[in-house]
Protein backbone atom coordinates (compact mmCIF):
# COMPACT_ATOMS: atom_id res chain seq x y z
CA UNK A 1 0.00 0.00 0.00
CA UNK A 2 2.74 2.50 0.97
CA UNK A 3 6.77 2.28 1.25
CA UNK A 4 5.97 2.59 5.08
CA UNK A 5 6.71 -0.38 7.26
CA UNK A 6 3.77 -2.59 9.60
CA UNK A 7 4.18 0.54 11.48
CA UNK A 8 1.72 2.58 9.25
CA UNK A 9 -0.23 -0.27 7.40
CA UNK A 10 -1.71 -0.89 10.92
CA UNK A 11 -2.87 2.27 10.87
CA UNK A 12 -6.00 1.49 8.85
CA UNK A 13 -8.93 2.81 10.85
CA UNK A 14 -11.91 1.94 11.70
CA UNK A 15 -14.35 4.86 12.41
CA UNK A 16 -16.46 4.05 9.30
CA UNK A 17 -14.48 5.24 6.20
CA UNK A 18 -11.87 3.93 3.94
CA UNK A 19 -8.12 3.23 4.58
CA UNK A 20 -5.88 5.34 5.62
CA UNK A 21 -3.13 6.60 2.70
CA UNK A 22 -0.47 5.69 5.75
CA UNK A 23 2.01 8.86 4.29
CA UNK A 24 -0.23 11.48 5.50
CA UNK A 25 0.13 9.66 9.20
CA UNK A 26 3.37 10.19 10.01
CA UNK A 27 3.09 13.70 11.30
CA UNK A 28 2.64 12.15 14.94
CA UNK A 29 4.93 9.12 14.43
CA UNK A 30 7.91 10.59 12.44
CA UNK A 31 10.30 9.57 15.20
CA UNK A 32 8.78 5.97 15.08
CA UNK A 33 9.44 5.81 11.60
CA UNK A 34 13.02 5.70 11.62
CA UNK A 35 12.91 2.39 13.56
CA UNK A 36 11.31 -0.98 11.89
CA UNK A 37 8.57 -2.63 12.31
CA UNK A 38 10.89 -5.42 13.86
CA UNK A 39 12.25 -3.47 16.29
CA UNK A 40 9.39 -1.15 17.32
CA UNK A 41 7.65 -4.54 18.42
CA UNK A 42 10.46 -5.98 20.30
CA UNK A 43 10.41 -5.61 24.31
CA UNK A 44 12.98 -7.05 26.57
CA UNK A 45 10.03 -7.18 29.60
CA UNK A 46 6.15 -6.79 30.21
CA UNK A 47 5.17 -4.58 30.16
CA UNK A 48 7.74 -2.82 27.76
CA UNK A 49 10.51 -1.19 29.28
CA UNK A 50 11.14 0.95 26.19
CA UNK A 51 8.06 3.21 26.22
CA UNK A 52 6.46 5.44 28.72
CA UNK A 53 3.32 3.70 28.95
CA UNK A 54 4.32 0.41 29.00
CA UNK A 55 2.89 -0.90 25.80
CA UNK A 56 4.69 -1.92 22.07
CA UNK A 57 5.46 1.34 19.87
CA UNK A 58 3.63 -0.15 17.26
CA UNK A 59 0.55 0.11 19.28
CA UNK A 60 0.93 3.43 20.59
CA UNK A 61 1.66 4.66 16.61
CA UNK A 62 -1.64 2.80 15.31
CA UNK A 63 -3.60 4.32 17.95
CA UNK A 64 -2.07 7.63 17.36
CA UNK A 65 -2.61 7.84 13.70
CA UNK A 66 -5.96 6.20 14.36
CA UNK A 67 -7.11 9.51 16.20
CA UNK A 68 -5.69 11.57 13.58
CA UNK A 69 -7.22 9.96 10.69
CA UNK A 70 -10.26 10.34 12.93
CA UNK A 71 -9.54 14.02 13.73
CA UNK A 72 -9.48 14.44 9.84
CA UNK A 73 -12.80 13.13 8.95
CA UNK A 74 -14.57 14.84 11.52
CA UNK A 75 -13.21 18.44 11.57
CA UNK A 76 -10.47 18.35 8.96
CA UNK A 77 -11.43 19.95 4.99
CA UNK A 78 -12.49 18.23 2.27
CA UNK A 79 -8.80 18.07 0.69
CA UNK A 80 -7.47 17.02 3.73
CA UNK A 81 -9.08 14.01 3.30
CA UNK A 82 -8.89 13.24 -0.45
CA UNK A 83 -5.55 13.21 0.46
CA UNK A 84 -5.58 10.79 3.38
CA UNK A 85 -8.34 8.01 2.44
CA UNK A 86 -7.72 5.82 -0.36
CA UNK A 87 -10.15 2.59 -1.34
CA UNK A 88 -8.48 -0.83 -1.92
CA UNK A 89 -9.90 -3.39 -4.07
CA UNK A 90 -9.01 -5.91 -1.54
CA UNK A 91 -10.89 -4.06 1.33
CA UNK A 92 -13.36 -6.87 3.21
CA UNK A 93 -15.23 -4.14 5.15
CA UNK A 94 -17.51 -1.88 3.58
CA UNK A 95 -17.32 0.87 5.82
CA UNK A 96 -13.42 1.04 4.38
CA UNK A 97 -14.79 1.11 0.58
CA UNK A 98 -16.41 4.80 0.79
CA UNK A 99 -14.84 7.71 1.54
CA UNK A 100 -16.21 11.66 1.60
CA UNK A 101 -16.19 13.39 -1.52
CA UNK A 102 -17.77 16.70 -0.49
CA UNK A 103 -19.19 16.42 3.39
CA UNK A 104 -20.82 18.98 4.08
CA UNK A 105 -23.17 17.96 1.41
CA UNK A 106 -23.45 14.39 2.10
CA UNK A 107 -21.44 13.47 -0.95
CA UNK A 108 -19.85 10.07 -0.73
CA UNK A 109 -17.68 7.88 -3.80
CA UNK A 110 -18.12 4.10 -2.64
CA UNK A 111 -16.08 1.27 -4.37
CA UNK A 112 -17.95 -2.18 -4.74
CA UNK A 113 -14.38 -4.64 -6.03
CA UNK A 114 -16.80 -7.70 -5.96
CA UNK A 115 -18.54 -6.05 -9.01
CA UNK A 116 -15.81 -3.67 -10.07
CA UNK A 117 -17.55 -0.29 -9.80
CA UNK A 118 -17.38 2.86 -8.16
CA UNK A 119 -19.94 5.06 -7.91
CA UNK A 120 -20.76 8.50 -6.31
CA UNK A 121 -24.26 9.15 -4.61
CA UNK A 122 -25.97 11.34 -1.77
CA UNK A 123 -29.60 10.75 -0.21
CA UNK A 124 -31.90 10.27 -3.37
CA UNK A 125 -29.04 10.46 -5.75
CA UNK A 126 -26.44 7.87 -7.30
CA UNK A 127 -24.29 7.65 -10.15
CA UNK A 128 -22.42 4.07 -11.01
CA UNK A 129 -20.21 3.39 -13.36
CA UNK A 130 -18.09 0.07 -14.45
CA UNK A 131 -14.16 0.79 -13.62
CA UNK A 132 -12.84 -2.35 -13.71
CA UNK A 133 -13.71 -6.27 -14.18
CA UNK A 134 -14.65 -8.01 -11.16
CA UNK A 135 -12.42 -9.24 -8.30
CA UNK A 136 -11.27 -12.74 -9.29
CA UNK A 137 -12.66 -12.68 -12.94
CA UNK A 138 -9.83 -14.69 -14.70
CA UNK A 139 -6.14 -12.66 -16.13
CA UNK A 140 -7.66 -9.50 -15.34
CA UNK A 141 -4.10 -7.14 -15.31
CA UNK A 142 -5.24 -4.99 -12.27
CA UNK A 143 -5.83 -7.42 -9.74
CA UNK A 144 -5.48 -5.11 -7.01
CA UNK A 145 -6.03 -1.50 -6.96
CA UNK A 146 -6.77 1.90 -5.43
CA UNK A 147 -9.00 4.55 -5.79
CA UNK A 148 -8.99 8.30 -4.46
CA UNK A 149 -9.81 11.86 -5.35
CA UNK A 150 -7.62 14.41 -6.27
CA UNK A 151 -9.96 17.59 -6.79
CA UNK A 152 -13.58 17.65 -6.19
CA UNK A 153 -16.89 20.10 -6.02
CA UNK A 154 -20.53 19.38 -5.63
CA UNK A 155 -20.91 18.43 -9.56
CA UNK A 156 -17.64 17.35 -10.85
CA UNK A 157 -14.08 15.19 -9.63
CA UNK A 158 -10.56 14.62 -11.16
CA UNK A 159 -10.26 11.03 -9.30
CA UNK A 160 -7.19 8.12 -9.62
CA UNK A 161 -6.97 4.69 -10.05
CA UNK A 162 -3.82 3.26 -9.14
CA UNK A 163 -2.50 -0.69 -10.28
CA UNK A 164 0.04 -1.91 -8.06
CA UNK A 165 2.81 -4.40 -9.75
CA UNK A 166 1.04 -7.96 -10.39
CA UNK A 167 1.93 -11.30 -12.17
CA UNK A 168 -1.27 -11.46 -13.78
CA UNK A 169 -0.27 -14.70 -15.85
CA UNK A 170 3.30 -16.41 -15.54
CA UNK A 171 6.33 -13.84 -16.80
CA UNK A 172 3.83 -10.93 -17.66
CA UNK A 173 3.57 -8.03 -15.33
CA UNK A 174 1.53 -4.48 -15.39
CA UNK A 175 1.79 -1.70 -13.13
CA UNK A 176 -0.50 1.77 -13.69
CA UNK A 177 -2.54 4.81 -13.23
CA UNK A 178 -5.53 6.00 -14.69
CA UNK A 179 -7.18 9.67 -14.03
CA UNK A 180 -11.01 9.74 -14.53
CA UNK A 181 -12.83 13.33 -15.30
CA UNK A 182 -16.40 13.03 -13.40
CA UNK A 183 -19.26 15.07 -14.32
CA UNK A 184 -22.32 14.86 -12.74
CA UNK A 185 -24.41 16.75 -15.27
CA UNK A 186 -23.93 14.12 -17.87
CA UNK A 187 -23.59 11.26 -15.73
CA UNK A 188 -20.10 10.71 -17.33
CA UNK A 189 -16.47 9.29 -15.80
CA UNK A 190 -14.30 9.50 -18.84
CA UNK A 191 -10.53 8.59 -18.65
CA UNK A 192 -8.61 12.11 -19.39
CA UNK A 193 -5.07 10.24 -19.19
CA UNK A 194 -3.60 6.45 -18.25
CA UNK A 195 0.01 4.88 -18.04
CA UNK A 196 1.41 1.91 -17.11
CA UNK A 197 4.40 -0.44 -17.27
CA UNK A 198 4.97 -4.26 -18.13
CA UNK A 199 8.78 -4.13 -16.74
CA UNK A 200 8.91 -6.06 -13.09
CA UNK A 201 11.77 -3.33 -12.08
CA UNK A 202 10.17 0.18 -13.06
CA UNK A 203 9.70 3.54 -11.24
CA UNK A 204 5.87 3.89 -10.77
CA UNK A 205 4.48 5.91 -13.63
CA UNK A 206 2.63 8.08 -11.99
CA UNK A 207 3.62 11.72 -13.41
CA UNK A 208 3.85 14.84 -11.27
CA UNK A 209 2.21 17.02 -10.81
CA UNK A 210 -1.12 15.31 -11.06
CA UNK A 211 -3.85 16.27 -13.82
CA UNK A 212 -6.15 19.27 -12.55
CA UNK A 213 -9.03 20.43 -14.52
CA UNK A 214 -10.35 24.07 -14.36
CA UNK A 215 -13.90 25.08 -14.93
CA UNK A 216 -15.17 26.87 -17.84
CA UNK A 217 -18.21 27.54 -19.20
CA UNK A 218 -20.59 24.65 -19.67
CA UNK A 219 -17.85 22.31 -19.11
CA UNK A 220 -13.91 22.09 -17.77
CA UNK A 221 -10.33 22.92 -19.70
CA UNK A 222 -7.08 20.28 -18.91
CA UNK A 223 -3.99 22.39 -19.42
CA UNK A 224 -1.38 20.07 -18.05
CA UNK A 225 2.89 19.46 -18.21
CA UNK A 226 4.21 16.96 -16.38
CA UNK A 227 6.80 14.41 -15.85
CA UNK A 228 6.11 10.72 -16.57
CA UNK A 229 8.65 9.02 -14.19
CA UNK A 230 8.52 5.19 -15.90
CA UNK A 231 9.40 6.44 -19.43
CA UNK A 232 12.91 6.85 -20.31
CA UNK A 233 12.53 7.96 -24.26
CA UNK A 234 10.67 10.68 -23.46
CA UNK A 235 8.89 11.40 -20.08
CA UNK A 236 7.60 14.89 -21.02
CA UNK A 237 3.34 15.26 -21.09
CA UNK A 238 1.78 17.96 -22.44
CA UNK A 239 -1.85 18.03 -22.48
CA UNK A 240 -4.02 21.13 -23.61
CA UNK A 241 -7.84 19.42 -23.92
CA UNK A 242 -11.75 20.97 -23.49
CA UNK A 243 -14.21 18.86 -22.28
CA UNK A 244 -17.89 20.76 -22.86
CA UNK A 245 -21.40 19.47 -22.87
CA UNK A 246 -23.62 19.29 -25.82
CA UNK A 247 -27.04 17.37 -26.90
CA UNK A 248 -26.58 14.81 -29.48
CA UNK A 249 -29.32 15.70 -32.00
CA UNK A 250 -29.73 11.98 -32.35
CA UNK A 251 -30.47 10.74 -29.25
CA UNK A 252 -31.21 13.72 -27.31
CA UNK A 253 -28.87 13.06 -24.94
CA UNK A 254 -26.30 15.85 -23.21
CA UNK A 255 -22.76 14.53 -23.55
CA UNK A 256 -19.37 15.62 -22.44
CA UNK A 257 -17.87 16.51 -25.49
CA UNK A 258 -13.55 16.17 -25.86
CA UNK A 259 -11.47 18.39 -28.18
CA UNK A 260 -7.91 18.51 -28.64
CA UNK A 261 -6.80 21.99 -28.27
CA UNK A 262 -3.57 20.86 -30.06
CA UNK A 263 -4.53 18.71 -32.42
CA UNK A 264 -4.91 19.62 -36.24
CA UNK A 265 -8.51 20.59 -37.64
CA UNK A 266 -10.53 17.84 -38.26
CA UNK A 267 -8.52 15.49 -36.13
CA UNK A 268 -9.19 17.49 -32.57
CA UNK A 269 -11.66 15.10 -31.65
CA UNK A 270 -8.64 12.05 -31.30
CA UNK A 271 -5.19 12.29 -30.07
CA UNK A 272 -5.51 13.57 -26.71
CA UNK A 273 -9.24 12.13 -26.65
CA UNK A 274 -9.46 9.15 -26.89
CA UNK A 275 -9.45 8.33 -23.47
CA UNK A 276 -12.11 5.72 -22.79
CA UNK A 277 -15.61 6.73 -21.31
CA UNK A 278 -16.54 4.16 -18.77
CA UNK A 279 -19.97 2.73 -18.74
CA UNK A 280 -22.49 3.69 -17.10
CA UNK A 281 -24.43 1.38 -14.74
CA UNK A 282 -27.50 3.25 -12.99
CA UNK A 283 -28.21 7.18 -12.79
CA UNK A 284 -30.24 7.99 -10.18
CA UNK A 285 -30.65 11.50 -9.59
CA UNK A 286 -33.04 13.32 -6.86
CA UNK A 287 -36.02 14.60 -8.04
CA UNK A 288 -35.73 18.21 -7.48
CA UNK A 289 -32.74 18.30 -9.61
Amino acid sequence: MTKFSLLFIVCAINVGYAHADGTISTKKTSQAASVSSTDASRCTSDPCANTPTGEDQYVIDAREAAAYNKKVLEAGTDQQRWNQFRLYSDSKDPNRLKVPMILAIGLEMKLDPKKGDISIEKSGQKQVFKIDDAVGSGANTCPKYSVRILDALSTYAMIEKSCSISEYVPGKYHMGVDYYLYDMQTATLRSVWEGSSTEKVSPFPRPKPAPQVKKISNGYQLDWSATDPSNKQDGKINIHTKYVREKDHQTGKTELVCTDLTAAKGEEHGGACEGGILPLILNQMAQTQ
